[in-house]
């Protein structure tokens, strides 16, 4: 489906970002591959559809190439949350400890206060073994969000 048919069938779908948030709603990380891929051909340097692209990658479990994307976005465009977020995750899938571990902390030098991201890293520690460390993290979480039954979880 192109932007245009998409529009067709949803009104609300005005841009390409749209058209990929609407995939990515539906779960339907194939065909947002390949639609960025089209993307990319008309414009290779749309850091936003490469970082889409790495991060529907990502959710396919190819994370190897979810990383180029997510890179080449980098280089092309600001840093943003999703895109560093699944960084750090493509890393801490494929074992890669250390680099997972430096870009969960460098995320969180940008965006400190993301909950989320505290908790990510917290699963990080606990995934290579730095127990202690994830345990300190996680009373830092639950710091920010006291109830969370997430983090209530994880940290017990």
């Amino acid at each position: 489906m192109t932007v245009p048919q998409a529009r067709e069938a949803s009104p609300d779908i005005k841009t390409v970002s749209d058209y990929i948030s609407l995939l990515f709603s539906q779960g339907n990380y194939a065909d947002a591959v390949i639609f960025c891929q089209k993307v990319l051909q008309t414009n290779a340097n749309d850091y936003a559809v490469w970082g889409n692209l790495g991060i529907a990658l990502r959710k396919l479990n190819h994370e190897a190439a979810a990383l180029v994307c997510l890179k080449r976005a980098a280089e092309l465009g600001p840093a943003s949350l999703p895109l560093l977020r699944h960084h750090a995750h493509c890393l801490r899938q494929m074992g890669r400890k250390d680099e997972a571990l430096q870009a969960y902390a460098d995320a969180l030098k940008l965006f400190p206060d993301d909950f989320d991201l505290h908790l990510f890293y917290a699963g990080g520690l606990d995934k290579f073994g730095r127990h202690e460390e994830c345990l300190a993290r996680m009373n830092a979480v639950l710091k920010l969000d006291p109830g969370n039954a997430e983090a209530l979880w994880h940290r017990a």
